[in-house]
């Protein structure tokens, strides 16, 4: 009795699977910006600042579904992440990571999480807020499991 139950069900769940299947999908598409005479603009590609363009003044489609919404990029991070061994100089508030011991700082300038290692334990410790100047590390491992490995060579606080 089992074993038709079984059945009866992996043929419920195939006809379900075979009717999906033979929907349509709709797929979105930007449209091609028109063109114009106002000058470019300075912000960076792939950012637009969210005064600009209300999300509900701007819509895609391709014509085979409904109208969806363009949401507008709130972010001016850069679309590219750091490489290993660049030099950086960040600031933000010294956080404590989920695990013993881990400290993290989140960049104002781009919200990018980074696991910090080194600098002097007098300023580099949870609650301070510092400028900091290193390296990334993507030569070394951490327990961490958050961020990028942030060696510090010199810190402020303030």
């Amino acid at each position: 009795m089992s074993s038709l139950v079984s059945v009866l069900r992996g043929l419920v769940l195939l006809g379900l699977l075979a009717s999906c299947a033979s929907q349509p999908v709709a797929t979105t598409r930007p449209s091609p910006a028109p063109a114009s005479s106002a000058p470019a603009s300075s912000a960076p590609v792939g950012s637009t600042p969210a005064s600009s363009v209300p999300a509900s003044s701007v819509s895609t489609t391709d014509g085979a579904g409904p109208s969806t919404p363009a949401v507008p990029s709130l972010t001016t991070r850069p679309l590219v992440p750091p490489v290993a061994g660049q030099q950086l100089t960040l600031t933000g508030t010294i956080e404590e990571g989920v695990e013993h011991g881990c400290l993290l700082l989140t960049d104002t300038a781009t919200g990018r999480r980074y696991n910090l290692t080194g600098g002097n334990p007098a300023i580099i410790k949870v609650g301070v807020k510092v400028k900091v100047v290193g390296v990334i590390r993507k030569d070394l491992m951490s327990y961490c499991q958050q961020g990028a490995i942030f060696q510090v060579l010199t810190g402020t606080a303030g």
